[in-house]
């Protein structure tokens, strides 16, 4: 397995950061930025995590299987012989055969049916100096992320078969039927659907929002109401 560090650099350049700007980095990052590590391996299941080619449905939650890493050719060659099965780059690959589940692309010149080449995608990240400057970083990394397990959330619009489903007690937050729903639609039957763990049957016997279940009591006692003014022809 590949670790895939971050690529930063700063300026038109792209000089290396100095250590003021790395703690800046460090100190600001965020949700909407590419990770500073990602893991990767060839035959790993992976997700995308940004829209790519939104058109070649290759956008954020798109799954399919990494087929073949490119080492980016400036990584030493002590890395590369690593043999404790966990190799730290001190680059992101310089490219990646990524064969989604689903594409409507079915054949690239060169390559074998289902395979897409992807290469690191870059952001700018701003950031504040002391003395109230701005400044832009520029990152580099792969869009990408294990997908062996991932939240109700991600999972929304895909169908998934077989599907194991854990809506057990979370460590933190809460649960409720709308998260359960999801999970438990991802499947295309009982059949190829398992639940991981016991769960609390009351997520599916009690009401998940009191301001809803007024909000449907009011509706159908409107509905009962228009149906008695029209057998009476009250219009």
């Amino acid at each position: 397995m590949f670790v895939s560090r971050a690529e930063d650099t700063v300026g038109a350049e792209e000089e290396e950061l100095s250590a003021q700007q790395k703690l800046l980095v460090a100190a600001s990052e965020g949700k909407d930025r590419l990770e500073r590590s990602v893991c990767i391996a060839e035959g790993m299941r992976a997700m995308l995590t940004w829209n790519l080619v939104v058109s070649a449905d290759l956008a954020n939650g798109t799954q399919g299987t990494v087929e073949k890493i490119f080492l980016d050719p400036r990584e030493s060659q002590s890395h590369r012989e690593s043999t404790d099965n966990i190799v730290q780059l001190e680059y992101p690959p310089a490219l990646i055969l990524f064969c989604p589940d689903s594409t409507p692309i079915k054949n690239l010149r060169e390559l074998s049916p289902g395979l897409i080449p992807l290469e690191p995608s870059k952001k700018g990240m701003r950031i504040t100096y002391s003395n109230g400057r701005k400044g832009t970083i520029h990152r580099r990394q792969l869009s990408l992320t294990a997908a062996y397990a991932f939240t109700d959330y991600k999972a929304q619009g895909q169908t998934l078969q077989p599907v194991i489903i854990d809506i057990g007690n979370p460590p933190s937050g809460g649960l409720n039927a709308f998260n359960a729903y999801v999970a438990i639609s991802r499947g295309r039957s009982r059949n190829t659907i398992r639940f991981l763990r016991e769960f609390n049957s009351t997520i599916f016997t009690h009401h998940p929002d009191l301001e809803l279940a007024e909000c449907d009591k009011r509706l159908r006692h409107l509905n009962d109401e228009t149906t008695k003014r029209y057998e009476m022809g009250r219009w």
